[in-house]
């Protein structure tokens, strides 16, 4: 069911500009760059100079819509869109509006603060030049127009209107964000324009019908998209409760007022008149184009970053900023694709999870042997052997040291490393004679039961360590467990 805000409804739309991470530009060979002073003739609009489509471009672009699971066009062509504007060096962008070189896609996604997973819908993808950039603090009387970035290859990516709070539409770019760098076709950095969001929003009484439209440009973080949605939401609302008409405009996200700020309005619709580029035939690709771009680039990215995301979310692991996506670009991305692969015939838990979120990962980022071999011994381990050595009572830094002498040795001898049974009767004895060496710390009713626990804990393990008696070992896991049965 929808949320409601007071009587509104809300529904946002979302335009997401993916700078691609091509050698060159999208229609000429100059280096694709947004600090090169080495320009090509069309950048520069110069006459005589005519666009040759990149195909490295289109690679990415279909690249984008095998991992979005669009539907990729057989023919597509390129048009040119009119309007008048000091950083477009042509005097028109030249873009796909009517037949786009991707189709529509369903996405879904999870939306922690909502606790839903909602499935946004993409309306199209489509190539596009990138415009200049313009600089106003050069100069005090006039604005500069840089062209380093003017003819950069782009895939606009649109949603329909289908997004309706502002968390939702965090949660949809953050996995585009996520998607298009773990496949390496854009840096994704927001502050530098390779990633840029703009947002069409507008609210209404009714749930089946749009209000009118609002467009939020210069959001540069998902933080600050959410909050500038928020902001604009409450403005609209607050407008049309006291009787005042919400206009057609673009609005700019004001960073340091932390608020929407009108740019320009908007009567109607703004014509560009489109017209098909004379100079550019049309585009056609193939089952045997998109086949070698799988081969070339693609290993089932989506259905793996999706199983891991579930994962995350299932067993309440918490990753520290974009943890999960250097995984899956890393060397240890072999272990992930195999577990992923293997996984609807193993059992899965909170410690393999562990094992393979942390555990591994530490292991590997810490070798200093040839990457190209752990790589190749990690890919002949035996998910079930290993999921079987996890699932002993061995912990963490036991299963670690291990891992590191099996890589080491070039051998995966799970038995040379089982860990040793614990002796229950000697951690009983221990967990006794230090609570009553202690008694005062165990019992203390104005010190938190959880520091009494981890106190007495560690002093049994001091003991323990003291002692050193080789035929009577047991893990900190268990003392810690018949602590917890003893202290109140």
């Amino acid at each position: 069911m929808r949320k409601k805000y007071g009587k509104y409804y809300v529904t946002i739309g979302l335009e997401i500009h993916i700078a691609l991470k091509t050698k060159e530009k999208l229609f000429s060979t100059n280096e694709n760059s947004f600090s090169n002073q080495n320009l090509a003739l069309i950048d520069m609009a110069l006459p005589g100079a005519l666009p040759v489509l990149s195909k490295e471009a289109v690679e990415l672009a279909v690249l984008f819509g095998i991992a979005t699971h669009s539907r990729i066009n057989t023919t597509s062509e390129f048009e040119r869109k009119h309007y008048f504007y000091p950083d477009l060096s042509l005097g028109y962008q030249i873009t796909q509006q009517n037949n786009p070189i991707l189709g529509s896609a369903l996405i879904e996604v999870f939306v922690p603060e909502e606790n839903i997973f909602k499935v946004v819908e993409i309306e199209h993808s489509h190539l596009e030049c990138d415009a200049a950039k313009s600089l106003h603090d050069m100069h005090r009387t006039f604005t500069a127009i840089d062209l380093s970035r003017s003819g950069t290859a782009l895939v606009e990516s649109v949603t329909k209107p289908c997004i309706h709070t502002p968390q939702q539409a965090k949660a949809y770019v953050k996995q585009i964000h996520n998607i298009v760098q773990s496949l390496d076709i854009c840096d994704g950095k927001l502050e530098e324009g390779s990633f840029r969001v703009d947002a069409s929003i507008s609210i209404n009484e009714r749930d089946d019908k749009l209000g009118t439209r609002v467009e939020l440009k210069n959001i540069s973080s998902f933080s600050f998209l959410e909050q500038a949605l928020e902001y604009e939401i409450k403005r609209q609302i607050d407008l049309a409760s006291s009787g005042g008409l919400v206009k057609m405009q673009t609005r700019l996200w004001d960073e340091k007022d932390m608020e929407t700020k009108e740019m320009r309005d908007k009567e109607s619709v703004q014509d560009y008149k489109y017209m098909l580029d004379p100079d550019i035939p049309q585009l056609v690709i193939d089952e045997h184009f998109i086949h070698d771009v799988r081969q070339k680039f693609f290993s089932n990215y989506v259905g793996l970053y999706q199983f891991w995301t579930t994962m995350v979310e299932k067993y309440n692991i918490v990753l520290k900023n974009d943890l999960l996506i250097d995984l899956l670009k890393s060397s240890s991305k072999s272990i992930f694709t195999k577990i992923y692969q293997d996984y609807k015939n193993i059992e899965l838990n909170e410690k393999i999870m562990k094992a393979a979120f942390f555990w591994i990962p530490d292991v590997i980022s810490k070798l200093e042997q040839d990457e190209e071999k752990t790589v190749s011994l990690i890919r002949a381990i035996n998910v079930k052997d290993l999921v079987q050595f996890i699932n002993t009572n061995i912990e963490a830094k036991e299963f670690k040291d291990a891992f590191a002498k099996m890589i080491e040795n070039e051998k995966f001898n799970y038995a040379e490393f089982m860990p040793q049974e614990d002796d229950l009767e000697y951690a009983k004895d221990l967990v006794s004679r230090t609570i009553a060496q202690f008694i005062t710390q165990a019992y203390d009713e104005k010190t938190p039961r959880s520091k009494r626990m981890q106190f007495i804990t560690g002093q049994c393990i001091k003991l323990m360590k003291s002692e050193n008696l080789k035929d009577k070992k047991t893990k900190p896991s268990t003392i810690s467990e018949i602590v917890d049965t003893l202290i109140n």
